[in-house]
């Protein structure tokens, strides 16, 4: 998997300019991308996401949906993303290896379970406090790291990383 995995922000909508800025990443070299964004409704994200699939082909970028699994087919996602608790309802990986499959990752248990069922990768948080989790403290890099080297999988820092830690988490 490409070492940077960007997600799109929260957004309550998506104009040319959430377009122009995901293609400026394209054209830099991005190559894994998720869209999450609870804010907007269902049928929404089907034409954001659909747009942003055409987007990432261009660029042979992998467009990952945040959200039920049925619908990141529907869709055209090159893979889905789940919440740590969808995670650990399953019980093996819920689609075939054509897929990409990753969650979010919180703790030892978590790690483990994703790599058990055969998940492709997982995002690990929190790093360090961030804008959105303010009332969180985060694991720091000493703590990331420890949990990383459990699993085999991918694992991506996730929570307040700066591109300066980029060097930091690989």
């Amino acid at each position: 998997l490409a070492p940077i995995y960007v997600i799109t922000p929260n957004l309550k909508e998506y104009d040319v300019h959430f377009y122009s800025v995901i293609e400026e990443l394209l054209k830099n070299g991005l190559k894994i991308l998720q869209f999450r964004s609870p804010l907007i409704s269902a049928k929404q994200h089907q034409v954001i996401v659909e747009k942003l699939v055409t987007l990432c082909e261009k660029y042979a970028c992998k467009l990952i949906y945040n959200g039920k699994i049925n619908d990141a087919i529907g869709y055209g996602a090159h893979g889905v993303h789940l919440s740590s608790d969808r995670l650990m309802k399953e019980k093996i990986r819920p689609v075939s290896e054509m897929f990409l499959v990753g969650a979010s990752c919180h703790n030892e248990i978590e790690l483990l379970h994703a790599e058990r069922i055969g998940l492709d990768y997982c995002v690990l948080s929190l790093v360090h406090q961030s804008t959105s989790h303010i009332n969180k403290t985060g694991m720091g890099w000493k703590k990331f790291f420890l949990l990383s080297q459990l699993v085999s999988i991918p694992v991506y820092a996730l929570g307040g990383v700066m591109p300066s830690e980029f060097k930091i988490a690989r």
